[in-house]
């Protein structure tokens, strides 16, 4: 399957589950699964050491590729969640895979690297610092295995009337593989359409759909308990307070 469903959504279940006090759950019994390369990814990658001041606006970046465990991931989308705590706004950007570098005319798809030393895709690094709205603070990666499964957990959605399931959704954003600006302007209405869902799970959703995504189909750094710590200014979640927009052109 190639999908370009946008993972941002998975971040802000996560928000929203650790936030609820589950943590232990995502965090107990990983020794008996299989594990993903043991390469770190985005080392180079400036990163906040710590929290930062609540008076700064920071940005999480989130990525979408084929199979995290393959040795080198297809890149399938780009998104930034970007929020100023103590504020509760929340403000999603999504670039087009086919985004050329500053300055060249080579495409973002074609210097992704999630597992290969030595440098770890360092152009792409450097394309995510410059097209980072705010600081980057964390990163967070989920493949297409867990694309299906996070949009049945949330109950599907409605677009134009049409009723989508996971299975349903990845089809028809396969059928954009080759217009990556098309496919991401229907990301962006997904994501619209997801985020309205989001504050309706409560405030003790059933996690156990989510825990098997880690960590077989999702990576985040730093740890997901201190990306939600981060945000749990935000919680609870508010529809009319998420933002979504797409960058269009090359700067």
């Amino acid at each position: 399957m190639r999908s370009r469903l946008p993972v941002v959504l998975f971040v802000l279940m996560m928000l929203v589950c650790f936030a609820a006090g589950a943590i232990s759950v995502f965090l107990q019994g990983d020794d008996k699964r299989d594990t993903i390369p043991q390469s770190t990814p985005f080392e180079s990658i400036e990163i906040a050491p710590s929290a930062p001041v609540r008076s700064t606006a920071v940005s999480i970046l989130v990525l979408g590729v084929d199979e995290i465990k393959l040795e080198k991931p297809k890149l399938l989308s780009v998104w930034f969640i970007s929020f100023h705590p103590p504020e509760k706004s929340i403000h999603l950007l999504g670039l087009p895979t086919d985004l050329n570098l500053p300055n060249t005319e080579i495409p973002l798809s074609e210097v992704f690297s999630l597992w290969e030393a030595p440098d770890y895709g360092a152009d792409f690094i450097a394309a995510m610092d410059f097209f980072s709205p705010h600081p980057i603070f964390g990163i967070a990666v989920l493949d297409e295995e867990g694309y299906s499964a996070l949009i049945d957990y949330l109950g599907g959605f409605s677009l134009d009337d049409q009723n989508y399931d996971g299975d349903l959704a990845i089809g028809t954003l396969r059928l954009l593989e080759d217009q990556p600006l098309v496919a991401l302007k229907l990301q962006a209405q997904i994501l619209r359409a997801l985020s309205l869902k989001v504050p309706d799970l409560g405030k003790t959703p059933e996690l156990t759909p989510l825990t098997l995504l880690l960590p077989e189909n999702a990576y985040t750094s730093p740890s997901p308990a201190q990306l939600a710590t981060l945000a749990s200014p935000l919680l609870p979640l508010q529809a009319e307070l998420i933002e979504v927009s797409i960058l269009e052109t090359t700067p």
